[in-house]
């Protein structure tokens, strides 16, 4: 049996973010897999970031924003997965409708960085340093003076 426990501060204030960016759209979660409590299909265990889409449009059969976790029936492939996401392996959020980014630096995987975003002159070179407030979408090129996020080997 497992203990139980009160969410803390920085559970409640990821679960009442991710609450209001589901109110205006799709979200998308950004997840270490790694860290316990994690379930998600076993191609995913060894990877460092996960990102997994969440909205209330999707008719998921369970889809609980819980008090520690997140439990959602995804579809990998044409197969449903129970994905259990503990507010402790989450490190980031893009809202797709207003295309806001935040960062959880505290549970942010040593493996990835955060591209500053290039100064106009510097988009065309693709020229940038690192910061650690702001987290983007990694599945798709920031728009121009947007961070980028990249895993560092």
């Amino acid at each position: 049996m497992s203990e139980m426990r009160f969410p803390d501060t920085s559970e409640r204030e990821k679960r009442a973010r991710l609450l209001e960016m589901l109110d205006a759209g799709k979200v998308m979660v950004y997840v270490d897999p790694r860290r316990p409590g994690v379930d998600l299909p076993a191609q995913f265990k060894g990877q460092v970031a996960v990102p997994l889409n969440l909205s209330h449009r999707f008719a998921l059969e369970t889809f609980d924003i819980g008090p520690l976790a997140v439990r959602a029936s995804l579809s990998f492939g044409g197969e449903r997965h129970l994905c259990v996401l503990p507010y402790r392996a989450i490190f980031g959020f893009y809202g797709h409708a207003d295309e806001e980014r935040v960062v959880f630096t505290d549970d942010l995987p040593s493996e990835v960085i955060i591209a500053e975003p290039a100064a106009p002159s510097e988009a065309a070179s693709g020229a940038g340093t690192a910061r650690t407030e702001q987290a983007p979408e990694p599945s798709t090129p920031p728009a121009a003076g947007r961070p980028g996020l990249r895993l560092v080997e």
